[in-house]
């Protein structure tokens, strides 16, 4: 991957992840895979970072009812692609 002067540049994955239990997903995204934590922000949100993956945990539940993935723990269409 190159930027528009030409240098090459690395590729970096970027992901927001809703979770059902957020202590124990940050336990395992920190301790098990080492990713580092930055500081948790309001409503629970928490960055992590390890290399060029970046990901962001967040309480499912804050989410709003009709949002696309309460709808899809609802129809149990979990695992699908949302």
């Amino acid at each position: 991957m190159t930027s528009g002067d030409g240098r090459r540049r690395s590729a970096t994955l970027r992901l927001e992840l809703f979770v059902d239990d957020l202590t124990t997903s940050l336990d395992f995204y920190v301790r098990v895979l080492g990713f580092v934590r930055a500081a948790e922000r309001p409503g629970g949100y928490t960055p992590l970072a390890r290399d060029s993956v970046r990901l962001a945990l967040n309480r499912r539940s804050d989410l709003p009812e009709g949002h696309l993935i309460q709808r899809a723990v609802r129809d149990r269409f979990l695992g699908c692609g949302a």
